[in-house]
């Protein structure tokens, strides 16, 4: 399949649904609280390469996922990134390109998804969030929501090569301000991950040993 940039998404997201669904038992708390219309910034904690597809098929909208760039090295990934109309993002320096990319994209009254931690937990406890993560929400004048997720480092952790079945949860909190603080929305976000793990029964990730 042959798509432009973006216009396969709901097709990617009914496929990835439809492979998700006999393998997982998903609870979902909050979804109501995502803006039907307009632009808002999600951000939610980082734990496997389950995460996108986990918000991807449980959000009714069209989401804009940002990824680190390197993603792009794997052919399938680099297409699979262009066909959805995520945004990447080189790590370890200011990345004004995608920064004003992301901003476009919310004044443009659609819903990004950034994980703030900026990699993902091994353990599943929520690290700090970057600096400057929350910045394009204030530059875009739009709100935070927290998105807490549980589960999916315990079925699919980094260095498996295809994910187990398993439980997920995902908790969608109130949104917040443009302007709120890093710690604030971090502070939500993990208290939300433990209210969906809570609620879904799913497992946290096996902590590193050695």
């Amino acid at each position: 399949m042959i798509f432009g940039r973006g216009e396969g998404y709901r097709v990617m997201r009914a496929c990835v649904w439809l492979a998700m669904w006999p393998l997982y038992r998903i609870r979902t708390q909050g979804l109501e609280r995502i803006p039907a219309e307009g632009g808002a910034l999600l951000v939610a904690n980082h734990q496997s390469m389950l995460d996108i597809p986990l918000i991807g098929t449980r959000v009714r909208r069209t989401v804009t996922f940002v990824a680190r760039e390197s993603l792009r090295k794997n052919p399938f990934l680099r297409w699979v990134i262009h066909t959805c109309g995520g945004i990447t993002v080189t790590r370890g320096r200011a990345d004004r390109a995608a920064l004003d990319a992301i901003i476009a994209e919310l004044k443009a009254g659609k819903l990004v998804a950034i994980f703030p931690e900026g990699t993902r937990s091994k353990d599943g406890s929520v690290r700090e969030f970057q600096r400057g993560a929350l910045v394009v929400a204030k530059r875009a004048g739009v709100p935070v929501v927290p998105i807490g997720l549980a589960g999916t480092g315990a079925v699919w952790p980094a260095g498996r090569p295809v994910p187990g079945p398993g439980r997920l949860g995902l908790a969608v909190g109130e949104p917040l301000p443009s302007d709120a603080e890093a710690v604030r929305a971090r502070d939500a976000v993990e208290a939300l991950s433990e209210a969906a793990r809570a609620d879904s029964g799913a497992r946290r990730p096996r902590p590193l040993t050695g």
